[in-house]
């Protein structure tokens, strides 16, 4: 069970810091008040080993084994012998595994829930949240069919990422593959018929030539280089799949000029479906909060939330909660209290997260669609930059002697 520390006054006055264990901050919270104390801070410091170690599953793997738990639980067939059946034809590796050590603990007479628990890698805290409501109302079914429904679509999100971005990353390689072929091969080859000139070379010619230079006596250094530009945005995407989330890496995300926005957009669209799927599992508002937060992907956003779900315990509505998270607009802030009072809250969370969704997409595909050209025109400039520069002393060495 995770340990938090906390910071509170106790009922004599006086400031206390201590730690508790506990599943939630909130729930913490809640003890700590019920003691009589005054809780200023509460925060995470330490966790439970997770006892499996298994491989994060992805998203085409998640829509698999979503797909077969929904035939399975639809069918009404026992599932440790729909998993055995399941595991046998399957040969993707990581699912199979899962699936054998799942299928193993409920033979014991264990739950789903705690067969979950055991592969936190595996399964998202919200997936277990979601799996652990339908199994407690009897409606595993339906629960899967959502599961299913929200891998199939993230999926089909990560699909069309994957392909926005092949036709620039394709551009850039070829790019760079006929400038390297410039430096090395053709530049010295002008280089030398120059020198016979004797004449001292134009400015863009001089910088071209000692380029070249340089990427023949340092390749070494200057593939390093490469190297670590390649590295950064891999690390970044690194740190974006990791639990425990570096903070400062996570701001600069949300900071950084256009691609800040669409980080912004991706966290909020990430905690508002799955705050509209765990309060419609009708699972407690505190609990679906701290859960929803921690699948937002970012570890900025997941403190506010975090705030958000202490200043309801406190008393506050929904929509001022998350208002003082700075990470809706008021319009948004409106529509969640008026359902609030409605009580069609879920339903509200889910239309928003749809609308986050299109916006997320559709600045995406801006991007994409404005970063092809550019990276092109880029290309197109820097090679012809190269070609001028050779020529550029020609031109001007001709234009010398017919003078002379």
């Amino acid at each position: 069970m995770p340990l938090f520390k906390y910071r509170a006054v106790d009922p004599d006055g006086n400031p206390v810091d201590g730690t508790m264990e506990g599943p939630f901050s909130h729930q913490v919270v809640v003890a700590l008040q019920e003691k009589g104390f005054a809780v200023n801070a509460v925060r995470k410091i330490g966790r439970e080993k997770p006892p499996v170690k298994t491989a994060h599953l992805s998203w085409e793997d998640l829509e698999q084994l979503n797909y077969n738990l929904l035939m399975a639980t639809q069918s009404s067939l026992p599932l440790a012998p729909s998993l055995e059946a399941m595991a046998r034809d399957l040969k993707n590796s990581r699912v199979k595994l899962v699936l054998e050590d799942i299928r193993k603990h409920l033979t014991t007479g264990q739950s789903l829930e705690s067969a979950l628990e055991r592969h936190p890698r595996a399964f998202s805290p919200v997936y277990r949240a979601l799996v652990a409501a339908g199994e407690r109302t009897g409606d595993l079914p339906r629960v899967f069919q959502v599961l299913s429904e929200y891998s199939k679509s993230m999926t089909e999100v990560k699909s069309n990422i994957k392909l926005a971005m092949t036709y620039p990353v394709v551009v850039v390689v070829t790019g760079m593959l006929v400038l390297l072929g410039l430096l090395f091969n053709v530049v010295p080859q002008f280089a030398e018929i120059f020198e016979q000139f004797g004449r001292a070379l134009p400015a863009p010619t001089r910088l071209l030539v000692d380029l070249s230079d340089l990427v023949r006596e340092r390749g070494l250094a200057v593939l390093f280089g490469l190297l670590v530009l390649v590295l950064i945005p891999i690390a970044f995407h690194l740190n974006n799949r990791r639990e425990n989330r570096n903070y400062k890496i996570d701001w600069i995300n949300l900071h950084l000029p256009v691609i800040g926005r669409l980080y912004l957009l991706a966290s909020v669209t990430q905690f508002t479906r799955a705050l509209a799927l765990l309060l419609d599992a009708r699972v407690p508002l505190l609990e679906s909060m701290e859960l929803a937060g921690a699948t937002a992907g970012n570890a900025v956003v997941q403190r506010r939330v975090r705030e958000a779900a202490l200043a309801l315990n406190n008393g506050a509505p929904v929509s001022q909660a998350l208002q003082k998270t700075r990470l809706f607009d008021s319009g948004a802030c409106w529509l969640i209290g008026n359902a609030e009072q409605s009580g069609n809250l879920e339903e509200t969370l889910e239309v928003l997260g749809e609308e986050y969704a299109r916006a997320q997409t559709h600045l995406h595909r801006s991007l994409t669609t404005v970063a092809g050209p550019a990276i092109v025109i880029a290309m197109g400039l820097l090679v012809g930059f190269v070609v001028v520069s050779l020529y550029l002393p020609i031109f001007s060495f001709g234009d010398a002697i017919t003078g002379g």
